[in-house]
């Protein structure tokens, strides 16, 4: 590994800025989203939801996301290792611990509020009991993996790449949160398809409600 002062130019690489921007780019876009839906909701159809409040908690929470990898990337993340020293090095990790358990939560909502969203409007009944033990699976691996998260090292100062004698295998736990939060993903997408299939609707109005969810998933 390079030290620091080898190389001027190569030490003055940096990610920060794309980082930043990143960052403030999109939670300003799902931000100004999220407040068109709620105004719409609450003083235009003046028809609010659970849907719509779990869906303002995570986005409150996405924000939080942000900053946190804003906090990151003042302190070391987005430059190269040898530029950076131990202490901002210790404040990033911080900084990254606090952004896993709020990003994991952030996006168990988001589904949360999917899945509110789909009962309120399929009334066929099975579109609606699937929506309800989805509701009761994710909320449950939800609590599950903060905990599993937020407890992988014990005490959670020993959550620092080399002092891993108190902790369990962290790469095993963001696989496994990884390969859950995508197939629920997938899980929720599915979900409203056979109801939308069945709808009374012409085919081309049939396709566009179907672009519709398939934007949101996307």
């Amino acid at each position: 590994m390079p030290a620091a002062g080898e190389d001027p130019q190569l030490d003055a690489q940096s990610r920060v800025p794309l980082l930043v921007g990143l960052s403030v780019a999109f939670v300003a876009v799902s931000t100004v989203a999220v407040l068109l839906r709620l105004f719409t909701r609450y003083a235009v159809v003046r028809a609010p939801g659970t849907d719509d409040l779990t869906i303002a908690v995570a986005q409150f929470l996405s924000i939080g996301v942000s900053i946190t990898t804003i906090l990151q990337a003042k302190y070391a993340l987005g430059r190269h290792v040898w530029v950076t020293n131990q202490t901002d090095q210790l404040k990033q990790l911080k900084a990254f611990f606090a952004g896993m358990l709020v990003y994991n939560l952030a996006q168990i909502l988001t589904k949360l509020s999917f899945l509110f969203q789909y009962r309120r409007i399929f009334q066929d009944e099975r579109t609606r009991r699937a929506c309800l033990w989805l509701l009761m699976l994710l909320t449950a691996w939800g609590v599950a993996q903060e905990i599993l998260v937020g407890f992988s090292c014990v005490p959670v100062s020993m959550f620092i790449p080399g002092h891993r004698a108190m902790c369990i295998n962290s790469l095993v736990v963001w696989y496994l949160t990884s390969i859950m939060n995508i197939v629920t993903d997938f899980v929720v997408f599915m979900v409203p398809m056979p109801a939308i299939k069945n709808l009374q609707l012409q085919r081309k109005q049939k396709i566009l409600v179907t672009s519709v969810f398939c934007l949101g998933f996307l």
